[in-house]
């Protein structure tokens, strides 16, 4: 814990902060939500027609004169897509044209092999082809990993959901009383997209054992600045090696870690002067100790 404070109570949040905090949080919420219904119903409706597929195909009336046109599209070979049109002739002599459309993971269809068909008496409109049914396992495989990663996105959103109310609450809460902590940077990394620098600096820290709760060892976070907007957290030493956190007084939380400028919270230029002018002292302190 810091002997002297750098910034002065109460604070004040930035209304940006306040305004993205709560878009951002309740957006990401409400589409991991909606992520998560769609997907399942998706799924639902999925696993539904593989099991009517399977009941035609059991019990429903051989095609007469069948043929298939249409195309496949693999996804990294692993998910294969297919979209198809049967033609056909039912059992009192009427053509029909059908589309027929169904997905595998891990499994495709033998174009070599032979092809039929059987329909639904009740609704000759329901085709099923021999080749959904040979390649069954890999219908229902597809179903599971759909549905896992519909789980996956929706459980992603509402984690990022959480978490950015989280620390909207934590800032908050420590605008009326708060203490400050020296965290220690564990490492820098320039976080990339294909390759390619996105701006974004992540800054991995742990909280000084004697803050963490239990004598545990502290545990690793981190926190992200823009490096094209010229962002940087308070430093506390000349190596880059401590930075400031804010966090309620007497709380466990995860500190919030400000931008020089104080963001999240709202400073006037002279505070953000004194702030500046307090860390530079800090940071010849540090170096001297």
């Amino acid at each position: 814990m810091m002997e002297a404070p750098l910034l002065s109570a109460p604070l004040e949040l930035a209304t940006r902060f306040v305004v993205r905090s709560w878009l951002g949080g309740i957006l990401a919420l409400a589409v991991g939500l909606a992520a998560g219904i769609g997907f399942g119903v998706w799924q639902v409706g999925a696993a539904r027609a593989i099991l009517r597929d399977q009941q035609v195909w059991s019990h429903g009336v051989a095609v007469e004169d069948l043929r298939v046109s249409g195309h496949e599209t693999s996804h990294n070979f692993v998910l294969n897509s297919y979209e198809l049109t049967a033609t056909f002739t039912t059992g009192d002599g009427q053509s029909r044209t059908e589309k027929v459309s169904f997905d595998a993971f891990l499994q495709s269809v033998d174009q070599d092999a032979p092809l039929d068909g059987r329909y639904d008496a009740a609704d000759p409109s329901h085709v099923v082809l021999s080749w959904q049914i040979d390649i069954v396992r890999g219908r229902w495989s597809a179903v599971a990993f759909m549905g896992a990663m519909g789980l996956l996105i929706a459980g992603a959103l509402l984690f990022l959901g959480m978490r950015t109310l989280q620390k909207f609450f934590v800032a908050r809460r420590a605008t009326a009383s708060f203490e400050e902590l020296e965290l220690t940077v564990l490492s820098v990394a320039t976080i990339r997209h294909n390759g390619r620098p996105t701006g974004g600096i992540k800054y991995e820290f742990a909280i000084p054992d004697g803050a963490h709760p239990g004598g545990k060892r502290p545990a690793k976070h981190s926190v992200v600045f823009n490096e094209k907007k010229k962002e940087l957290p308070v430093f506390l030493s000349h190596d880059g090696r401590r930075i400031l956190g804010v966090r309620p007084s007497s709380s466990q939380d995860v500190p919030v870690v400000p931008r020089k400028d104080g963001y999240p919270f709202a400073l006037s230029d002279a505070a953000r002067a004194t702030l500046a002018a307090a860390a530079q002292r800090r940071r010849d302190r540090n170096a001297e100790s």
